[in-house]
């Protein structure tokens, strides 16, 4: 038995010199190859020319670690051949030796207890007794027999397996930490070094000297720890079937839990190795998204303050240099010329031309553009925009760890980085950018009516100086007049060009300050222990919010439920009365009495003065005019979704070409331009706007051209053949409506294009536009739906997209908006118990519900009486009505002409005097007339020579065409 231990030490020290300590040093080649690997890639990477944002998603591009997520290997995973040959070399054993019990098992020894010292002497007894017929018969022999103790059977294979395939194994479960924690300390470096982006990063061969020393010292560690438990093997196989160590102890049963308890132990420990190189990286990746942010937020600032600088430069000081030009030139020629009262009306002239008409609105325009007073929110924008693209659910330890060793998964949680700041830190960054977008609204309205002045400063100066030298004949004095009105003015420009400067500079400083401050918070979030802190306060105030929530939501059901009793009541009442007042109309004197342009002029005119009243940049955010800023663009995503599935088809070979239509004013031209800058469209992208014209040659000529980009003559063939034969592209169409006029012959031009559209659909995607009323039009006369594989009708926005849209421009306004109760609503008691924030939210609901079942999808409508609206606007706020539906019911009582030329103005997007006779049939004078007078009565407005629907009564014009079925 004892040459097989033998035998066995020399075997197994050889197997693990050379199986088992390759294992480990494959298991450091392979961590240091990956670390050494991953190096190497981000110096790459900081070696590009890019912006620090761009680095840091580059580099969280390589951190590839979601195998760490994974369950730990089991020893035999680890070291699969030293096992195999392991398990060999134990089956070779024989399965039970018998041999002679050692002396020392029947002679208590200095080590033993006092009870197996006492065990030993009743077995000594028994012993002695049992051989007593040797020694007896020995007084006989001449050869006396040697004395030979008891046998006891040892269970060598069990006894093998059990020490070193369990003990040893058990014994080896730490030592994969020896080199893990140099891994996890350079990884950690490596972290600091990448996430700064310092030029020099960790260096691989400070990791390689730590692992060469940590590997030199594994193998003798292992040796070690085999000659421990041989050591105990030896011990054991003499104890073993003797009173000191049972044979029960080596059972198979009892070797296998203890056994899978080893392996499950080592897995374990393998597992808590992996969490802890699986958190190293999640807070790798979530550092370096914390460092994109820093560096968006920093080089948006950057981006805010060169297009302030570039537009108070480039745009601001020349025209403000322009005035003080002039002042220097007029003053120069008062002093150099005799000719007073020439130089002075001169001057007066060239004033009202050039300052008046010229100079002075292109300085209002550029002071009062979105550029200007949007660049704050584009920054705000690009910030969200940031905060919003984070997507990382970030694990880490409950307890605080500097990855030196494994870390149990009960300490790992899991939390989501962007609700954090979304919650913690973001807010109070939005609070801070809205006071200073308050403030730079505010002082810079205070500017723009300073420099709306200066023409008039400067005219009424000379037209005193001139009345003065016409009235007195002194010269002197007028020229003093002249001269002092051109100082005046010179010192209001300068100190309109400071005040500017100065407010532009303050906003960048404040801007910097907090934006500084939110990098901070940021930054603070690279340390876990904040992280931690704030996540306990984040789910306490999560804890509260749930209850107040919870109340909310029963308290809004129950009034839901009283509002719709209520509601079906009123309805009910407003239904009788209508029915009662039809009657009346019909069978007493009393119907259509009112004048019908009274009431119109009377409407828009209050309406006019009220918009007047607004702050100049106020009116702006809510002009009526496609976004060119798309900072501003909100909702449309199932129109987008369907434009992009089109696009997709058409792309894979299929029918793609799609024809968008809705109302006048609704927003397709902003849809158009989004898609357009998106990058959503990869194709080249030719973009024609149709015009109206009597030329329908010479309008289809002017298409062919821009489809072909030449200013020769096209042909129809030609360009037909040039779409099919020449590369991909897409050709947007918009306003198509403008391609016909309602009469023989006038459908020319768009049925041509729509034959081209449908000849050459294959090579190109055509995305057209059109009214929608147009669109049924067309429908009906040229079935134009057989054209277009995706009709898509722009859908009636939410309460909440139309909330955000007109929101977002207050944010960019920098207002606060207070929503005023009307009386009936204030005496509510349900009302009276709400809290403030929920009284605005009632009323702001109301409001927006209110506002879109009146305009419906008509986008520029709603914000067009959202100004009409608003009650009063001071340097903070703006307090907002409640929404009352203007009654328009006087355009009921229009005669039949003035209706048709409504209908036929509507499905025209607007006619020129000429195109309206050929329309209407009748002379051009006649059709003037009826223009005219429309125009006066305000039901019509004129632009560039066409006649369209004035925007505030759109809406009722379609209700009343609609009721006389003639739209759909």
């Amino acid at each position: 038995m004892y040459k097989h231990l033998e035998s066995l030490k020399t075997t197994l020290t050889q197997l693990v010199e050379t199986e088992l300590y390759s294992v480990y040093k494959s298991d450091i080649r392979k961590h240091y190859a990956q670390f050494n690997k991953l190096r190497e890639e981000i110096a790459e990477v900081m070696q590009r020319t890019m912006k620090p944002e761009e680095v840091s998603d580059a580099i969280h591009q390589l951190l590839h670690y979601t195998h760490f997520d994974g369950p730990g290997d089991t020893p035999q995973e680890f070291a699969k051949e030293f096992h195999v040959h392991l398990h060999e070399i134990i089956n070779d054993l024989p399965e039970f030796v018998e041999v002679e019990q050692h002396q020392n098992r029947f002679i208590g020894q200095p080590n033993d207890s006092r009870v197996l010292k006492m065990r030993k002497m009743v077995k000594k007894m028994f012993f002695a007794f049992s051989d007593l017929p040797r020694r007896f018969a020995n007084t006989f022999r001449k050869l006396p027999i040697k004395k030979t103790y008891w046998n006891h059977k040892v269970p060598l294979r069990s006894m093998v397996h059990k020490h070193l395939t369990v003990n040893f194994t058990r014994s080896c479960i730490g030592l994969r930490g020896r080199y893990l924690q140099h891994i996890t300390k350079a990884y950690t470096q490596l972290l600091i070094d990448s996430v700064d982006q310092k030029t020099t990063l960790y260096e691989s061969k400070n990791l390689q000297s730590a692992l060469n020393t940590a590997r030199n010292k594994l193998k003798k560690e292992l040796l070690e720890l085999l000659e421990a438990e041989l050591e105990l093997l030896n011990k054991n196989v003499e104890l073993v079937d003797t009173i000191e160590l049972r044979s029960s102890t080596y059972a198979s049963k009892r070797l296998a839990a203890q056994l899978e308890e080893c392996e499950n132990k080592w897995q374990q420990e393998s597992k808590e190795w992996n969490n802890t190189l699986l958190l190293l990286f999640e807070e790798w990746s979530s550092d370096l998204e914390l460092r994109k942010l820093i560096e968006q937020a920093n080089d948006a600032l950057v981006t805010y303050h060169q297009s302030q600088a570039k537009t108070f430069e480039q745009s601001i000081c020349p025209e403000l240099d322009k005035i003080l030009d002039f002042i220097q030139e007029t003053r120069a020629e008062i002093d150099q010329t005799e000719e007073l009262s020439q130089i002075l009306k001169k001057s007066n002239y060239k004033a009202q031309k050039h300052l008046d008409e010229e100079t002075i609105p292109r300085l209002l325009e550029v002071l009062t553009s979105k550029n200007t007073i949007n660049a704050v929110a584009r920054l705000e924008n690009t910030i969200n925009q940031g905060l919003k693209s984070m997507s990382i659910d970030l694990k880490l330890s409950k307890v605080a760890t500097q990855y030196e060793g494994p870390i149990p998964t009960s300490n790992i949680a899991t939390i989501s980085l962007a609700e954090l700041i979304t919650f913690e830190i973001a807010p109070s960054l939005f609070a801070q950018l809205d006071k200073i977008k308050g403030r730079l609204i505010a002082e810079l309205n205070q500017e723009v009516t300073l420099a709306g002045d200066l023409d008039h400063m400067i005219t009424f100066g000379l037209s005193t100086a001139i009345q003065q030298l016409q009235e007195q004949t002194n010269s002197e004095s007028a020229e003093q007049v002249a001269l002092e009105t051109l100082q005046r003015t010179e010192e209001r420009v300068l100190e309109i060009k400071e005040a500017l400067g100065v407010l532009f500079d303050k906003t960048h400083e404040e801007l910097s300050t907090a934006t500084s401050t939110y990098n901070k918070e940021l930054e603070a979030l690279m340390v876990n222990e904040n992280i931690r802190e704030m996540r306990l306060r984040i789910a306490k105030a999560k804890a509260i919010q749930q209850t107040k929530a919870y109340r909310t939501e029963l308290r809004e059901r129950t009034i839901r439920y009283l509002t719709n009793i209520q509601s079906a009541f009123s309805d009910q009442y407003k239904s009788t009365r209508s029915v009662l007042h039809n009657f009346r109309q019909q069978f007493f004197l009393t119907s259509k009495k009112e004048s019908a342009s009274r009431a119109v002029s009377d409407f828009l005119s209050t309406s006019q003065e009220r918009i007047n009243s607004l702050p100049v940049i106020y009116k702006n955010l809510y002009k009526i005019e496609p976004l060119a800023d798309l900072e501003l663009f909100v909702g449309r995503e199932r129109e987008l979704n369907q434009i992009t599935e089109a696009y997709s088809n058409w792309m894979a070979g299929k029918m793609g070409s799609a024809i968008l239509f809705g109302e006048k004013w609704s927003g397709m031209t902003s849809l158009l331009n989004y898609l357009q800058t998106s990058g959503s469209l990869k194709h080249p992208i030719t973009r024609i706007k149709c015009e109206t014209s009597l030329d329908s040659k010479g309008q289809f000529q002017h298409i062919l051209r821009k489809i072909l980009n030449t200013e020769e003559v096209a042909e129809y063939n030609i360009t037909q053949e040039h779409l099919n034969s020449g590369p991909k592209r897409i050709v947007i169409l918009e306003d198509i409506q403008n391609l016909y006029l309602r009469k023989t012959g006038g459908f020319d031009v768009v049925k041509s294009l729509l034959t081209m559209i449908s000849n050459t659909s294959s090579n190109v995607f055509w995305l057209t536009s059109c009214t929608v009323y147009t669109w049924e039009y067309f429908k009906k006369t040229l079935s134009i739906h057989e054209i277009f594989s995706y009709p898509i009708g722009l859908q009636k926005p939410s309460e909440e997209d139309l909330s955000n849209i007109i929101q977002k421009r207050n944010r960019i306004s920098g207002y606060k908006i207070l929503f005023e109760a009307d009386e009936d609503t204030r005496s509510s008691k349900r009302f009276g118990k709400m809290s403030s924030e929920e009284q605005q939210e009632h009323l702001r609901k109301k409001f927006f519900k209110n506002l879109i079942d009146f305009s419906e999808s008509n986008v520029s409508m709603s914000l067009m009486f959202w100004l009409l609206s608003t009650k009063s606007v001071d340097q903070n706020q703006i307090v907002i009505n409640s929404f009352q539906k203007p009654d328009l019911s006087f355009l009921g009582i229009l005669k039949m002409d003035k209706v048709l030329a409504l209908h036929a103005l509507i499905l025209h997007d607007g006619l020129t005097v000429e195109q309206f006779a050929q329309v209407m049939n009748c002379k051009t004078q006649a059709a003037f007339l009826q223009l005219s007078m429309m125009l006066e009565d305000g039901i019509l407005i004129k632009k560039d020579n066409q006649y369209l629907v004035n925007t505030l009564v759109y809406r009722s014009v379609i209700s009343l065409l609609k009721s006389k079925n003639l739209i759909y």
